[in-house]
């Protein structure tokens, strides 16, 4: 299966407590701060709402699939500006997500993958990111 799914093609549950738990304590001890990991989840917050938005008055049928070929653009944008952000984010942080996005192939993994990073801010904030 895919990279958020288990070999049963369930959701990692992992990815949403101890692997995200890890990751968190690995970006502050590499000293991500607050305003580096805001600034990419506020993005892909921003990408969220256009999905739910595209998603409304379709076919349920055929709209979650609509709408992430409409967002997936955005999505994969992003990259770019992770790239162009590396001298000032730590390289693990900049590695995660960009392999998190390049996982990304579905709808589905869309969901994962905006779970996954809200499970990894939530523990930054737990661990005590720096406000710097």
């Amino acid at each position: 299966m895919g990279f958020y799914y288990d070999e049963a093609g369930n959701l990692n549950a992992e990815l949403f407590d101890s692997l995200a738990h890890e990751k968190a304590k690995q970006f502050i001890n590499d000293r991500l701060n607050s305003n580096q990991l805001r600034r990419f989840y506020n993005e892909c917050k921003n990408i969220e709402t256009r999905f739910k938005l595209c998603c409304q008055g379709e076919d349920p049928k055929f709209a979650q699939q609509k709408a992430f070929l409409t967002v997936l653009p955005r999505l994969k944008l992003l990259k770019s500006k992770i790239s162009y952000a590396k001298k000032k984010i730590p390289k693990s942080f900049e590695t995660w997500l960009t392999q998190s996005i390049d996982a990304v192939e579905t709808p589905m993994d869309f969901k994962a993958f905006l779970l996954s990073f809200e499970a990894v801010v939530g523990f930054c904030y737990g661990e005590g990111i720096s406000q710097n």
